[in-house]
């Protein structure tokens, strides 16, 4: 006596083939998701337009973090040590 039902009693002669063959289309509609982007990037209240250049982020970021460094806003990689513990080698 079996506990669970086939795949065929509960869906059918063409329901099993239909079921597992569902997923990513072969070939996505592009505009269609180009469209979704530009919607979500919207509501997310991220400019419309398409990403920027990654390089000329970087450079804008490390820029900003030089400036931020030089007028002592940021801290550097100089670590403060705690005198009340004991080194951290022990």
């Amino acid at each position: 006596m079996t506990h669970h039902k086939s795949n065929q009693a509960v869906e059918g002669e063409a329901g099993s083939r239909r079921a597992h063959d569902r997923g990513m289309p072969r070939r996505p509609d592009t505009e269609e998701l180009a469209r979704r982007t530009m919607r979500d990037r919207a509501e997310a209240g991220l400019p419309a337009g398409g990403s920027e250049d990654p390089d000329a982020v970087y450079r804008a970021v490390h820029d900003e973090v030089d400036v931020q460094a030089a007028d002592g806003s940021l801290a550097t990689g100089t670590a403060r040590r705690n005198r009340g513990f004991p080194p951290t080698r022990y």
